[in-house]
């Protein structure tokens, strides 16, 4: 086999390249500590902010300052545990690197798959224990309450001081965006730059996408409908690696390749978990 001639960083740049395209949980986190882990183990803290008390006064006297305030942040660990893999065979190695060749083909697929595993876990950050629910029991969500219940959702990230002109994230199941259809007809979905962003509709300033990778409960009868800012949950995948091989077993060359990436819900007050049944 003509090692020598495996695009190896080619190929490995195209399936980080192509998974953006899938993406539909990824697409919304905070990426910025990419660069900080780079290896599967490899840890982050990623520190928060702490509040400042500010005290008044309306005695109409300049006040004094006694010792400052020590303030106490946040600190969320990420550390790089989850990998996917692959591994395929092709008959040979420079006909199969062809725009039509077998390496193409599968690895398509292959990114198709590693993008599936990146948004599931980000979904699940539905169950973290730092999440806030909008209801501890599932809410029967139907045409009659579906905007309600977004509203709620809003309301209280509005309520934990998130801004009113942020821009939201709502991810919803097929079954959840078909009720919010009928009843609101007007969902904008022309917009390009909404397209762009992998939104099928927009409500307000909340982009609604639609995936089947929603976080689920009782054996999928209930969704875990994150409403959230960009700024809730990181997520990091710091290589991508495809390299060609010959298995011993085979007589023929393969190629495998493997993505290692993690998630933390870091700001738990920018994302408001929908607790959602259905009849």
């Amino acid at each position: 086999m003509a090692y020598q001639n495996f695009k190896e960083n080619v190929w490995a740049a195209g399936i980080e390249k192509g998974l953006e395209r899938e993406y539909k949980f990824v697409s919304d986190c905070t990426r910025k500590y990419e660069g900080v882990v780079k290896k599967l183990g490899d840890t982050v803290t990623i520190k928060g902010a702490g509040e400042v008390t500010v005290a008044t006064g309306d005695d109409g006297v300049l006040p004094s300052f006694g010792d400052p305030e020590t303030i106490t942040g946040t600190n969320a660990i990420m550390s790089i545990k989850h990998w996917a893999k692959f591994s395929f065979l092709v008959d040979d190695i420079d006909s199969a690197q062809g725009a039509e060749g077998a390496i193409a083909v599968y690895t398509d697929k292959a990114r198709k798959g590693i993008a599936n595993a990146h948004d599931q876990l980000v979904a699940s950050m539905a169950a973290d224990p730092l999440a806030v629910f909008d209801n501890s029991s599932a809410v029967q969500i139907t045409a009659n309450n579906v905007l309600e219940t977004i509203d709620n959702g809003i309301q209280k990230l509005w309520e934990n001081d998130v801004p009113q002109n942020e821009r939201l994230i709502l991810t919803v199941s097929p079954r959840f965006y078909m009720i919010l259809k009928q009843k609101y007809m007007a969902l904008d979905t022309d917009n390009s730059e909404m397209i762009k962003r992998g939104a099928v509709a927009m409500y307000g300033n909340v982009d609604i996408k639609l995936s089947n990778n929603v976080y689920t409960t009782n054996s999928g009868a209930q969704d875990k409908i994150m409403l959230r800012t960009t700024n809730a949950i990181a997520f990091a995948n710091p290589r991508t690696k495809v390299e060609p091989y010959r298995p011993d077993k085979f007589m023929g060359d393969a190629v495998r390749g493997m993505s290692l990436y993690d998630a933390k819900l870091i700001a738990p007050k920018e994302m408001i978990v929908l607790n959602c049944k259905y009849a």
